[in-house]
């Protein structure tokens, strides 16, 4: 019998971005709330996040922007070599990275939002998988059997060391910033923010 994705995890992924809006402005209003300084070394990972959501973009198509599960295509190529999600693993570099940068909650609330943001994105992984293995179920249960979810060291290190599935001279930077300048804007809109409110009189 197919599994079919529950209702609930089908909103999820259709709201998946103004969900997302929940912590912002909790972010936002505790920096209001606080004259802790800025920790800007916390910008490299968001930055870092970005980077990681261009070149999942150079090799992803629109569809990776919508509010429905759909793939015309089953992505294998740049970081879908090195891990099966690395446009939530690049969202999760940004979250991070914003969340020390504003240097505004208690360590008890850093971990609860952590927390929240991991059972976030695993959900939104669950529902891919779940359409993928659908779509594709050959071909989705071998790249998952020999790709990771989130990506590892090894994995890392040993795509790297073979070069055979990077093809990082080939990007197509044109579409990558075609499809996620709206994503990477956020991301940057997002430290700007937090600067304002950490320097709002």
């Amino acid at each position: 019998m197919t599994r079919l994705i529950p209702s609930a995890t089908t909103v999820l992924y259709q709201w998946r971005g103004w969900l997302l809006l929940i912590p912002i402005l909790r972010l936002l209003g505790s920096r209001l709330q606080t004259e802790s300084p800025l920790q800007f070394g916390f910008l490299f990972p968001v930055g870092l996040g970005c980077l990681l959501r261009l070149w999942a973009g150079a090799y992803g198509n629109a569809h990776t922007n919508g509010s429905n599960l759909a793939a015309p295509v089953l992505m294998q190529q740049g970081p879908y070599a090195l891990m099966r999600h690395p446009l939530y693993v690049g969202n999760a570099f940004v979250a991070l990275g914003c969340m020390g940068f504003a240097n505004a909650w208690s360590g008890l609330e850093y971990f609860f939002w952590i927390g929240m943001l991991a059972l976030f994105f695993h959900k939104l992984a669950d529902a891919e998988e779940i359409y993928l293995s659908r779509v594709f179920p050959g071909e989705y249960k071998h790249y998952a059997a020999t790709v990771p979810r989130w990506g590892t060291v090894a994995s890392i290190k040993r795509s790297v060391a073979t070069f055979s599935n990077l093809h990082l001279a080939t990007l197509n930077w044109h579409k990558a910033f075609r499809l996620q300048a709206r994503n990477v804007s956020y991301a940057v809109l997002l430290p700007s923010l937090i600067t304002l409110a950490a320097y709002f009189p």
